[in-house]
């Protein structure tokens, strides 16, 4: 809260041809009416339209962040949210008894009532999450429409960890080793480093490839400022697991920290090739900046949300009519993440590309201004890696992340980027 009032009271000049008086009356009205505020910033924003700045959009984020936060802290000290806890741990505990005491039950009648209980546990947890889910879905929205609309370093950054967080880890679940990583984990973090590093070499001896406690080895070489040594363990984990964020982030990091921006840089391009949200883009041009060199992605802001199943929509006009169209003609093959099915119409995979090929192709006689450089570099066969790195949206992430599972993939979009994208500073 206090970060959000500091950045606003140094943003006079976030919005462009917006008056100050209206966002210092937004700021002030933020410390007593956050919801009003956060209304009256998005209708500067609309206003805006195109012209607005994505730290401004940064801004409104925020402040819809930390509204659900509010909410889920109201929620979780409300007497309705206490009643539906002990509902849920009184169910827990009868499940557990009847497993340890089935009596006369047979196997198969303790599951069925497992499975009962666990059906009033899911609308039990329904019930609590209809208490926040307003101020939940304005949250999420914000961070869609901020990444749609702008550059907004924070809204990809919180949409890839609200969906793209997960354990590759090769520890079984509920084992005593995951207890021990648990206890060697804190004990890293809190300063307790050598109590912490004999679990972890116990557990090494059991997991040498654990994702985890190889990524807390790094951890505990970096706290004793051994960076040699977490620069290395940084290197096996990410040749055991290339596809993770994480491990090429932090090395990333520790090269730029240390001047050696030609290794910052590769670590940095796989990076975007595997998640080319603005948050790993903003690496990218730091290093970039260096080099007294900026990148030109070429975006369009367009103004639909992305032909990502499951999402409504508004229909569109002009040429991305043709482009939400493509995503009618196909829907009906496509699964849940946009990945086109075996069928009579295409040989594409992702929805995403389809529909851009298909607005490219009826309109190719026009050739929007817009479209320009998406017509160049579908002549080069580039117009995948212009669309999910250029054009990069949580709504067709899922296609990204697959895209870019390959690492042939990988290379196409690193070789599009500093060929196509990468400039001379002026």
């Amino acid at each position: 809260m206090k970060y959000l009032f500091l950045v606003l009271l140094f943003l006079p000049f976030t919005l462009v041809a917006q008056p100050q008086k209206k966002l210092e009356k937004c700021i002030k009205t933020y410390e007593t009416d956050p919801i009003k505020a956060a209304k009256d910033l998005k209708k500067l924003l609309n206003k805006a339209g195109n012209e607005s700045r994505s730290d401004a959009w940064d801004i409104y984020v925020e402040m819809r962040e930390n509204i659900y936060n509010m909410k889920l802290q109201e929620v979780g000290e409300s007497f309705e949210y206490f009643v539906l806890q002990q509902k849920f741990d009184q169910i827990n505990k009868m499940v557990d008894s009847v497993r340890a005491n089935p009596g006369n039950l047979s196997e198969e009648e303790v599951e069925m009532f497992a499975v009962e209980a666990q059906a009033q546990k899911d609308l039990l947890d329904q019930q609590a999450y209809d208490m926040y889910a307003a101020e939940y879905d304005s949250y999420i929205f914000a961070l869609r429409e901020a990444s749609l609309k702008s550059v907004s370093i924070r809204s990809d950054l919180n949409l890839r960890n609200l969906y793209f967080n997960h354990d590759p880890d090769t520890m079984q679940a509920d084992t005593a080793e995951i207890r021990q990583f648990q206890t060697a984990y804190e004990m890293v973090n809190k300063g307790q480093f050598e109590e912490g590093r004999a679990i972890l070499d116990e557990l090494y001896k059991v997991y040498p490839n654990s994702y985890s406690v190889n990524m807390t080895y790094y951890l505990y070489h970096q706290y004793k400022e051994q960076m040699d040594t977490a620069k290395t363990i940084l290197q096996k984990v990410i040749d055991l697991f290339p596809t993770e964020i994480e491990p090429r982030e932090n090395l990333a990091k520790i090269y730029f920290g240390e001047g050696n921006t030609y290794r910052a840089k590769e670590q940095i391009l796989e990076l975007v090739a595997l998640y080319p949200g603005q948050d790993l883009k903003g690496y990218l041009r730091e290093v970039l900046f260096v080099e007294d060199k900026k990148l030109e992605e070429k975006r369009i802001i367009r103004p639909v949300f992305p032909n990502q199943i499951g999402y409504q929509r508004d229909n569109a006009k002009g040429h991305w009519k043709d482009y939400q169209e493509a995503m009618r003609k196909v829907s009906g093959f496509t699964n849940e993440y946009g990945l086109i099915k075996e069928n009579d119409i295409t040989d594409e995979t992702y929805l995403e590309i389809y529909s851009w090929k298909r607005m490219l192709e009826k309109n190719k006689d026009k050739k929007p201004e817009e479209l320009k450089f998406a017509y160049e570099m579908q002549e080069k066969g580039l117009l995948d890696c212009y669309v999910f790195f250029s054009n990069y949206h949580i709504d067709f992430a899922n296609q990204a992340e697959h895209f870019a599972q390959s690492e042939e993939n990988r290379n196409r979009m690193k070789d599009f980027i500093m060929k196509y994208l990468v400039e001379l500073a002026e």
